[in-house]
């Protein structure tokens, strides 16, 4: 709650560096091992590794691409994507067994949903902003109603649905719906920068990047957090560099958040992917 009432005391200023901070460190550390997720997995069946990162490199810069060709279905897509995401990445592992996949995927995807279009419809003004600049579109906010009030009916439908047929803990459905309390107040009183950089640092990377951790390594031991660090560093320092390449250029830009979630969505589309395959590998393994 600290970055709540630094958000509330201080100039956007101050909350607009405190986001990202929270992308810099936490939010592109999560992502900076996928090249090694894609070796432990074998997502990518090439013995060069220079290969593989060629292959993810490009899979960035045809992310970029799209937002630069076709803005639109590019946003949306990125949505979608991580609409599933973080669903996937709040769900992914606490389901006790392999049945009912259509129903937990659509759970899981109206999840994610339903944390997206909370921050999109507490921070209308600014969400239109960015859209208008990338896709000069429009939005009403009683879309975004709509959106919010879908995405939580189904989530809620399929919750029950799923506690009842046992394949969720009833403790842990209930726990993870209460955040949905706190996110939407630390939505609702922060900017769209740090309310989203918040959620994405604290509630998404930082247990990815336990369950990366726990899958590469074998357990969650200082030790493991610390080779993970040592093999991620090279990936995450290239990122870092990339991340401040932009914000220096385009910093004074008038289209600065439009740029900034572009650059984030480019290198979320491979992430996504990746993770993907993670909870699928871990998935077989359970049940193999």
């Amino acid at each position: 709650m600290a970055c709540v009432i630094i958000s509330q005391v201080f100039p956007y200023t101050i909350s607009l560096y405190l986001a990202l901070i929270l992308i810099i460190s936490i939010g592109i550390l999560h992502g900076a091992n996928d090249i090694l997720l894609i070796e432990k997995t074998n997502f990518i069946s090439v013995k060069d590794k220079w290969l593989t990162q060629l292959i993810y490199f490009i899979t960035v810069l045809i992310a970029v691409a799209l937002f630069y060709f076709i803005p639109f279905y590019a946003l949306l897509l990125f949505i979608l994507f991580s609409a599933y995401h973080f669903g996937e990445q709040h769900w992914g592992k606490k389901f006790t067994s392999k049945a009912f996949q259509i129903h937990k995927k659509v759970f899981q995807f109206s999840f994610g949903l339903l944390i997206l279009s909370m921050l999109f419809l507490l921070r209308t003004k600014t969400t239109n902003e960015v859209i208008v600049d990338l896709a000069d579109l429009y939005i009403p906010k009683l879309w975004y109603t709509y959106l919010a009030i879908l995405s939580f009916s189904t989530s809620l439908v399929l919750a029950i649905f799923l506690t009842y047929q046992k394949e969720i803990n009833l403790t842990k459905m209930s726990f993870e719906f209460s955040l949905v309390i706190l996110y939407f107040l630390i939505f609702n009183f922060t900017p769209l920068i740090l309310g989203f950089a918040i959620y994405f640092a604290f509630w998404h990377s930082l247990p990815s990047l336990k369950d990366q951790v726990d899958f590469m390594y074998g357990e969650k031991t200082k030790k493991s957090f610390t080779s993970y660090l040592k093999d991620a560093g090279i990936y995450w320092l290239i990122s870092v560099v990339g991340f401040g390449l932009f914000l220096y250029f385009f910093y004074e830009s008038k289209l600065f958040y439009s740029f900034l979630f572009s650059f984030i969505a480019a290198i979320t589309f491979p992430h996504v992917i990746v993770m993907g395959k993670m909870f699928s590998y871990l998935k077989h393994q359970k049940v193999g």
